[in-house]
């Protein structure tokens, strides 16, 4: 395709939030958003990238430091309120709406849902995501609203129910025994006619890789071939930083990302063709801006064609759990 094609497409398709949304947005000063690069620096980026301050320093003057920076302090919220937010918002409106967010991470989700008026409470098992999550809700004015930054386990929610529970981009960091706990327990503390919703999890049956390796094929293989294989990614630092096979460090690499599929959600809720589909972020992009669905089969042919080839082989699955990265939303 034509570069030039190509880049008018993309502009064509940014997302932008509806305005009802977007007036409750906030700018906090540039001393706010100073206090939040401090917390990602002390406390994100020290255990991330190394606890000495110099190779902190060193990393965030890369092009790639500079834009993990860039995305860990501004990008991802604004990802979150342009895309996410009016998705969920537009399925069961977000104001007073008790929810329960699971990989809350360094907070900027958590902004974004708040800031709509939600009743958040958040869960992380990451302490040092905590202290800039904790940060970034006082900068953004945040820090008085029903938010509770607390990495126990779901299973320490005996008492409560919830509207909607978010698991954000966290599944895939999980063991399989955790994720079928979690989706169970979170399908119990669900009110009825509530709305379990999956965001940003790379789907073990897609061919690619692009959440943690960037190769091919790389979700379909067995965990202990996988963790061997990583060695001939090219991503760095995750081709090196796997050699020794013990359980210590297969668990270490699980964390870093393995693909989630529907057989999760079968064996701990129910059969997948049982549950309710209450919308997918896809089919709201394309709602919004109908060229979302050309430019998605422009620029993700291959995908689009091997969905359908797997949608042919199981064709009672729905269609949300076919594409490379689950985004759903699931009502009781």
């Amino acid at each position: 395709m034509n570069k030039a094609i190509k880049n008018y497409l993309r502009k064509r398709l940014k997302t932008t939030a509806p305005h009802a949304i977007a007036q409750r947005f906030s700018t906090p000063a540039n001393s706010g958003i100073n206090k939040i690069t401090q917390a990602l620096t002390e406390h994100y980026f020290s255990h991330t990238i190394s606890s000495d301050p110099a190779k902190i320093t060193e990393y965030l003057n890369t092009t790639q430091g500079k834009k993990d920076l860039h995305n860990q302090t501004l990008g991802r919220l604004q990802e979150f309120r342009t895309r996410i937010v009016p998705w969920l918002d537009s399925t069961f409106g977000l104001a007073g709406t008790s929810i329960l967010e699971i990989g809350s991470g360094t907070g900027a989700s958590s902004v974004a849902l708040c800031e709509q008026g939600a009743h958040l409470t958040s869960l992380d098992i990451d302490e040092a995501s905590h202290q800039v999550a904790a940060t970034r809700l006082g900068v953004y004015g945040q820090s008085n609203t029903r938010v509770t930054l607390d990495a126990s386990d779901i299973n320490t929610l005996t008492d409560q129910q919830f509207d909607c529970i978010i698991f954000f981009a966290c599944l895939e960091h999980m063991t399989i025994q955790e994720r079928l706990t979690s989706l169970k327990k979170a399908w119990v503390l669900l009110n009825t006619g509530g709305y379990l919703v999956v965001v940003d999890t790379p789907n073990r049956l897609a061919f690619m890789d692009n959440h943690t390796s960037r190769l091919p094929f790389y979700n379909w293989l067995p965990d202990e071939l996988a963790f061997l294989y990583a060695s001939r990614s090219q991503r760095s630092p995750f081709n090196t930083m796997f050699k020794d096979y013990t359980q210590d460090n297969l668990l270490r690499f699980i964390r870093e990302g393995r693909g989630v599929s529907y057989h999760e959600f079968e064996l701990s809720i129910k059969p997948v063709k049982q549950l309710t589909i209450a919308s997918t972020l896809e089919q709201h992009e394309s709602k919004r801006n109908p060229l979302w669905h050309h430019g998605r089969r422009l620029f993700r042919s291959k995908n689009v064609q091997f969905e359908t080839f797997i949608r042919s082989i199981e064709p009672t699955v729905p269609q949300c759990f076919m594409s490379p990265s689950l985004n759903f939303c699931l009502q009781k």
